[in-house]
């Protein structure tokens, strides 16, 4: 039996039809996901904002995840404030304040990550403050923050000094790292003691990849 017979017999003229339709698909939902991923990264919202003392940037319809970052000089200090939060592994709810003073020896960094917990939200950023204690207040509605403080270690390997102020008391430091939940409707303050005009020299602050809702 030749090649061409055996192919007649099974019948692949009819079924050309189905292979080309076959194809067809293919290729159509390679077209689909190709335009859905144009879309995804189109959907990003790039945030780049400078604020002058007293001018404010409100985002609403947030979703769940980072949303702002502030990493100080080296050596420097931060201090993080809340009148009203909760330690992330619970508690009642108390004014916190945890700070990493300023050292000229040191090399340092005192980071603090904030991200929001819920949908749906809404934070208004602040710029506050004169060039003594820069600083920024942010303010959270129908969501909560969660506020991650530390410091990157820089080659000396000297740690330096930090407190935290649960109430009115001293909180045993177990690391250079801490954490605590801000809950709806509360403001927290995010001081850095360096000189500024728009922004600290060195200190590096970062809008995270939450994103708005379309």
């Amino acid at each position: 039996m030749t090649i061409r017979e055996r192919l007649s017999g099974l019948g692949l003229r009819e079924l050309i039809p189905s292979f080309i339709h076959a194809f067809l698909a293919i290729v159509g939902l390679m077209l689909v996901t190709d335009r859905l991923q144009r879309i995804a990264k189109s959907a990003t919202v790039d945030r780049s904002w400078t604020a002058a003392t007293g001018q404010n940037l409100r985002l609403a319809g947030l979703d769940e995840g980072p949303l702002l970052g502030i990493e100080g000089t080296p050596g420097g200090g931060i201090t993080v404030t809340s009148d009203e939060a909760t330690l992330a592994d619970g508690g009642p709810v108390q004014p916190v304040k945890w700070m990493a003073q300023g050292d000229s020896k040191g090399d340092y960094k005192a980071k603090v990550e904030i991200s929001v917990l819920g949908k749906d939200a809404e934070v208004v950023l602040n710029r506050v403050g004169e060039a003594v204690t820069p600083q920024v207040e942010i303010e959270v509605r129908n969501a909560k923050l969660r506020v991650d403080v530390g410091v990157t270690v820089g080659d000396s390997l000297m740690m330096p000094r930090t407190r935290v102020v649960v109430g009115q008391k001293d909180l045993p430091p177990t690391g250079p790292g801490f954490s605590f939940i801000v809950p709806d409707g509360d403001t927290l303050s995010v001081e850095y003691p360096e000189p500024s005009n728009d922004q600290p020299s060195g200190v590096a602050t970062w809008l995270g990849s939450v994103r708005e809702k379309e």
